[in-house]
């Protein structure tokens, strides 16, 4: 994938197919250490899957925003295929913001002691571990989101050891008031649009950081929507093959 160090570097409008290791890697090694990049309307599919030599750890995902933090993640469509981890923020102040996961091992991930990470408008569906954040990950904004599987027993991590099992608890345990745990009517496992009647169309926070979806349609059309993909009548008539 891409891997560097540099602070404000976009990554933008790319497809991320059969990588191994990690989509994109923006890393802690060097001073001044990666920050205030911007990765969005890029899709991460069809994973390989790669494991470091001698140690046989894995390193599988898609994007690992470390170093200073302070990036915005927007716009990007995760097909994880049960492969591959989503976002990993071991920094502070990232704002991840209308994406879609779809498949993905795990959606967010939060670095020990890595405080002010925005995580809103983002659809999780059939991601085996939704939110991985350690107790001192907080203060944190976790809002907006849709919450949905299919084919695992619903699961969010917070602390070792801890886990919500059922949206209710986790939303009483977590004050993520404003999200849901319902279908979000995608159009298919692989085309991440939405389709009539999804219950993430005019759901969304308005966000200023935001004001085009991962096509380059105007946010917010009537209503804000959440996902990468703002709701669009005309393609959603129109059956997945005959979009390809």
């Amino acid at each position: 994938g891409i891997y560097g160090s540099k602070p404000g570097t976009i990554i933008r409008h790319n497809v991320f197919e059969e990588i191994s290791g990690a989509g994109i890697h923006q890393y802690n090694q060097k001073e001044p250490a990666g920050g205030n990049c911007e990765f969005y309307g890029n899709i991460f599919r069809k994973p390989r899957k790669m494991t470091v030599r001698g140690s046989g750890r894995e390193y599988y995902l898609d994007i690992i925003a470390w170093g200073e933090g302070g990036n915005l993640i927007f716009n990007n469509v995760f097909y994880g295929e049960g492969k591959r981890g989503g976002v990993s923020l071991n920094s502070r102040g990232n704002r991840v913001y209308n994406n879609t996961f779809v498949g993905s091992t795990f959606g967010v991930s939060f670095g020990a002691e890595k405080t002010g990470n925005h995580v809103v408008n983002n659809i999780f569906k059939d991601v085996n571990t939704f939110i991985v954040r350690p107790r001192d990950a907080i203060p944190a904004v976790i809002e907006h989101n849709i919450y949905y599987n299919t084919v695992v027993t619903p699961k969010w991590e917070r602390g070792v050891g801890a886990a919500d099992r059922d949206f209710d608890t986790y939303q009483k345990a977590s004050g993520e008031l404003n999200s849901h745990y319902v279908d979000p009517k995608l159009v298919a496992d692989d085309d991440a649009r939405l389709q009539v009647g999804s219950p993430a169309i005019d759901k969304g926070a308005t966000l200023k950081q935001v004001t085009v979806d991962f096509k380059g349609v105007a946010r917010p059309k009537d209503g804000y929507d959440i996902g990468a993909y703002e709701f669009d009548p005309a393609a959603a008539k129109q059956t997945p093959a005959a979009t390809k």
